[in-house]
């Protein structure tokens, strides 16, 4: 969005070329992030017309819209119009795609119409205005400016910070440290004696960030109620053969390798990034285990996969794997809880009213194997899985793909699918 209603023809050139690249970014960053929850096996134009019910050709020029573009105005060249573009978005939503991500899709189209009524009310004018500015002043030449904001703020002080934007800086500035993202990466199945579930994890921290004096840096905290139901190992080690501390990921993580210290009484373990490494240097840390968990039965039905906010990040998805003998309801439940970072929390979360902020995004089913598995927020997410699959020797075709994932989680929450699975 321009950064002021001003038309542009009395609006400095430079000025408006800003707040129109910066709409282009937002409605790219937009149409990637929700052609990424498309199936796989409709993310053409002719298959994606027929899922939709679509006109096919404003299905490829949404698609198009998508790829990448050194110039980010070229995008008002492939846009399919306004009308075009709602017409699609509000198709995805019909076909089952995250809402909220349609919704953001949606906001993102209203600046797309004000840009176009600035520009002159048509599309064409549009383009032809960018195109034009575009070639007087160069990206490189028009960035935007420095912001007072500290080297942690996610908002640039022109933009109004939402509420959790407003608690991202805060936790940052309070805590120290910040984070682009976390996953948890997370495959399950029976074990051969059908006796208990097989489980493998691996947890990412990427571009962690600290300052001087940061809040030391917990990466995981395991409790097991009970080592019969619940037994944990690195990934290369059968939990069977007695537990063992997580493993850190060395393909994936940073160069130098993070140390990583573990303790544990009782049946606590807790992980945490050495508080003597350097704090100036960006990290980038995996760590993996594989565990034995109870079998979900008739007055427990249920299998839940959390991941806890423990620094404050931009980003965080959960991506779970599900093999194809375990029967679960079609749409896995998701919550978020502020435990503090303490967590992760025993018993019913369904009891845990209290806890709850709100009812958790809704899961995307990605369908079956790795298709899926990249994510823009974490360039080696995608290795996670592959690693994931290959140490265990498991076939990822036989496991279908669900994924959360949280723009700005909150610190010291905690968020949850919930597999509820049918008794054979």
């Amino acid at each position: 969005m321009p950064d002021t209603a001003t038309p542009p023809s009395t609006a400095t050139p430079p000025l408006a070329i800003r707040g129109y690249r910066r709409a282009a970014a937002r409605l790219s960053a937009e149409i990637r992030a929700l052609s990424a929850r498309i199936p796989p096996q409709h993310r053409t134009a002719s298959r994606l017309a027929r899922w939709t019910k679509v006109d096919r050709s404003l299905c490829s020029r949404f698609l198009a819209a998508g790829a990448h573009l050194d110039e980010p105005l070229q995008i008002f060249a492939l846009l399919p119009g306004v009308d075009g573009f709602r017409a699609v978005l509000r198709a995805l939503g019909r076909s089952g795609l995250d809402r909220s991500r349609v919704a953001r899709a949606l906001a993102a189209a209203n600046i797309y119409e004000e840009c176009v009524g600035l520009a002159g009310g048509s599309q064409s004018k549009l383009v032809r205005l960018t195109s034009s500015l575009a070639q007087q002043f160069p990206a490189q030449l028009t960035s935007d400016p420095p912001t007072t904001t500290s080297s942690f703020s996610s908002t640039p002080t022109t933009t109004p910070a939402s509420p959790r934007e407003k608690m991202f800086d805060a936790m940052c500035a309070l805590t120290g440290t910040s984070a682009e993202a976390m996953s948890l990466t997370y495959a399950v199945r029976h074990r051969p004696d059908r006796l208990a579930l097989d489980a493998v994890a691996i947890q990412g921290l990427v571009s962690l960030r600290r300052t001087s004096g940061h809040l030391p840096v917990v990466l995981s905290r395991n409790i097991s109620p009970d080592p019969l139901h619940h037994r944990s190992s690195t990934l290369e080690r059968d939990p069977a053969h007695g537990p063992s501390p997580s493993s850190v990921i060395g393909l994936l993580s940073s160069d130098p390798l993070p140390v990583v210290t573990a303790s544990g009484t009782g049946p606590l373990t807790s992980l945490l990034i050495d508080p003597a490494s350097d704090a100036g240097q960006d990290l980038t840390v995996y760590i993996g285990s594989r565990q034995h968990v109870q079998l979900p039965s008739c007055t427990e039905p249920t299998h839940d996969i959390s991941l806890v906010a423990r620094v404050p990040a931009r980003w965080s998805v959960i991506d779970v794997f599900i093999h194809h003998d375990i029967p679960i309801q079609p749409q896995p439940k998701t919550y978020e809880s502020y435990i503090g970072v303490e967590g992760p929390i025993l018993g019913d979360l369904a009891e845990r009213w209290y806890d709850h902020l709100a009812d958790g995004s809704p899961v995307t089913h990605l369908g079956p194997g790795l298709a899926s598995a990249n994510w823009p927020h974490a360039p080696r997410h995608h290795q996670a899985a592959h690693i994931l699959f290959e140490s265990t020797g498991w076939n990822p075709a036989h496991f279908q793909h669900f994924r959360l994932e949280s723009p700005l989680p909150i610190w010291g929450a905690q968020q949850t699918i919930r597999l509820v699975c049918h008794q054979p």
